[in-house]
């Protein structure tokens, strides 16, 4: 995996040399052959042995950069989601919602029956529910937003991911 011979393999070094891993030694290997290579001035020989250094060192500043640059932004990103205020007010609304829940499903197996997910809606408090006058307009809406979401399954999670994020 050592060898600029052919695009895979050359991608695949850049790949193990950006992680930081056995660049010393790869820059010395090249450099052994250069020196190896039979030029007919020193002035090659020396300009080849530099341009290695140079493409290594820049090649490894780079990379590391690029790396410390992910790891940071993991971390503020981290730091953003946990003073999300939609996501804190969410969270803080899930105790009330598992209650709502264990009231539909009081034998805890994690899916409602279809038919009992009006009560359920009428059940939820704002702000996971509706606001406190319910109309039955209002709540089949509901009914129907859930039940018509792309992969719902009447689940605790979906339902919880669909009303933390639609109502």
């Amino acid at each position: 995996w050592t060898s600029f011979e052919t695009i895979f393999s050359s991608c695949e070094l850049l790949f193990v040399l950006s992680t930081g891993d056995a660049w010393e030694d790869t820059m010395a290997a090249m450099h052994e052959q250069v020196s190896g290579a039979n030029w007919d001035g020193s002035f090659q020989i020396a300009f080849r042995w530099w341009l290695i250094t140079i493409f290594f060192i820049s090649f490894q500043s780079c990379s590391q950069v690029i790396l410390v640059n992910i790891f940071v932004m993991s971390i503020v990103d981290s730091y953003d989601m946990r003073a999300d205020r939609l996501r804190i007010k969410c969270e803080e609304q899930i105790p009330k919602f598992q209650e709502c829940w264990q009231e539909i499903d009081p034998g805890g197996y994690g899916i409602i029956d279809p038919y009992l997910l009006k009560k359920f809606i009428e059940l939820l408090p704002p702000p996971l529910g509706l606001p406190s006058s319910k109309s039955p307009f209002e709540i089949e809406v509901a009914v129907n937003v859930l039940k018509n979401t792309e992969g719902y399954d009447y689940t605790f999670k979906k339902t919880l991911l669909i009303v933390t994020s639609t109502f």
